[in-house]
């Protein structure tokens, strides 16, 4: 794409009150493409340079106006280019180099051209001539630096670095002297290396943050984990001396160890013992995201089946009672939770990751249970997507349907959830798709966890600044749910008034 300046253009926003040339102190005795050059130096940021660059150029040229393109990624010429300005314009805009046009060749030959006459020149792109430019200058950005001694010992050669190009546009036709042409090059040589040392410096600044966010998720971590690890550790150590000193002090007195208590012990270390394989498994599976070794298993899965076990395993593995009836607790003091499970279709049948689906389930149940510390019910659904529902059934969230008796955990009633609610967070959503939700009555969300901040990994509700855990169970199910190419979210009316998590999954992931 060549530029389209207009012959006069417009003062750029930021240059009022410049001089006529760039002060520089020690620079009244340069030629101007080096005072140009020293005041590039001196300019505070990548976008002061740009509007200097675009002043002074033409002036240097003797030209009207000029435009600067810059590759979104240096030294890929086949990358898109940012406008930097054009026609007097501080608009940042996107673009690519027109097959065969001006820009591609100096872009891939780091050559300048020079058009005399663009009305003569085929490769001129015919809205140029239209905008009234006649003549102009076409000058590669490319820094050059030795190379490393290892690939050059007797440093004859250079490595190149490719940032743009920059357009002088003028008016008339030939009205660029070769004295002129020589002032440009050496000004886009110089500006070149002033534009090259900004974007290093800015580069090394993103570098120094993102090891700086580095630093502090590792000290999170470690915190977290030192914690977290500890929590298990401390009862499992505990019971194992107190089984110890029973087993000890029974056999001195010739009898046998309760047995109750020592179920009840077993029990308790077991579930330590679980606890801290969760915390490793998360760990594990976060190290394999990072490395890009996280895999998906897939076999034919009936959802239905999967989640009702899930759901079992989980209520039975808490100790609390069924849907319905009072609820037991496992200990005096524990939260009072109540289990719901509903489903819309006998069967669900697709393809996918059958034990990490079971994850997502367990760590989704596991997250109402930790954020509704006052207890209430959690209620898992799993119904099928339509486009429409069928005559008479009620819809997912349906308030009749909700307040409907139970009298068992487990419900199968003909529900769906029609498509168009669920576009918005996943466009390709239809027949065949499966909509799965876990809802409580918990803490609930901020508007800021509810845009995904939750999924985020090691975060944590705000609301439950207590909460055990690694803060990694809602980042893994997001990854499980997106490798199977569907979507994850989360829906509050507020601090306080519960949340619902709902997961929407493909009858298989794409290819």
């Amino acid at each position: 794409m060549e530029p389209l300046p207009t012959p006069n253009p417009p003062e750029l926003p930021g240059t009022c009150g410049m001089p006529d040339r760039p002060e520089t102190p020690g620079t009244s005795g340069l030629p101007d493409p080096w005072r140009v050059a020293a005041a590039l130096v001196a300019a505070p940021s990548l976008e002061a340079q740009l509007t200097l660059l675009l002043k002074e150029a033409p002036r240097v040229g003797g030209a009207d106006s000029a435009t600067v393109y810059l590759l979104e990624e240096p030294e890929d010429r086949d990358a898109g280019l940012r406008v930097a300005a054009a026609f007097g314009e501080t608009a940042v805009r996107a673009t690519l180099p027109r097959p065969g046009g001006l820009t591609r060749h100096v872009l891939d030959t780091g050559q300048l051209l020079v058009i005399p006459d663009t009305t003569a020149d085929p490769r001129v792109n015919p809205v140029v001539i239209e905008a009234g430019i006649r003549s102009l200058v076409v000058l590669p950005l490319v820094a050059r630096r030795p190379a490393p001694p290892a690939a050059d010992p007797d440093g004859e050669s250079a490595e190149t670095r490719t940032l743009g190009a920059v357009y002088i546009n003028a008016s008339r036709p030939h009205a660029f002297t070769p004295a002129a042409v020589v002032a440009l090059e050496g000004l886009a040589a110089l500006a070149t290396v002033a534009l090259e040392n900004t974007l290093l410096l800015e580069a090394q600044r993103a570098s120094a943050r993102r090891l700086e966010e580095a630093l502090q998720l590792r000290e999170q971590f470690v915190s977290i984990a030192s914690h977290e690890l500890k929590g298990p550790l401390t009862p499992l150590k505990g019971y194992m001396q107190a089984l110890t000193r029973r087993i000890d002090r029974a056999a001195a007195r010739g009898e046998a160890v309760d047995e109750a208590w020592l179920r009840r012990a077993l029990s308790v270390m077991v579930g330590q013992i679980d606890r801290l394989d969760r915390l490793v498994t998360d760990l594990l599976d976060v190290s394999r995201v990072r490395t890009g070794s996280f895999s998906l298993a897939l076999v034919p899965t009936d959802l239905v089946a999967l989640a009702r076990e899930t759901f079992e395993r989980f209520r039975d593995s808490l100790a609390v009672g069924a849907v319905g009836t009072t609820t037991a607790t496992a200990e005096p003091g524990d939260t009072r939770h109540t289990f719901a499970w509903h489903a819309g279709a006998e069967s669900l049948p697709g393809v996918w990751d059958a034990s990490r689906l079971d994850q997502v389930i367990t760590n989704l149940l596991g997250n109402a249970v930790k954020y509704s510390p006052h207890g209430g019910t959690i209620e898992l659904r799993v119904e099928p997507v339509v486009e429409a529902p069928p005559d008479g059934a009620p819809q997912s969230g349906d308030a009749s349907h909700a307040q409907a008796p139970r009298e068992t955990p487990d419900r199968t009633d003909l529900t769906a959830t029609p498509a168009s609610e669920l576009r918005r967070h996943a466009p390709d959503a239809g027949p065949g798709w499966v909509h799965l939700s876990v809802r409580d009555e918990g803490l609930g969300l901020t508007p800021e966890e509810q845009r995904g901040a939750i999924f985020q990994a090691f975060a944590r509700g705000e609301s439950a600044s207590g909460a055990a855990g690694f803060g990694l169970g809602l980042f893994i199910c997001a990854e499980v749910v997106h490798r199977h190419g569907g979507a994850i979210w989360a829906e509050s009316p507020g601090p306080g008034q519960g949340s619902t998590f709902h997961v929407l999954l493909p009858p298989s992931p794409p290819d």
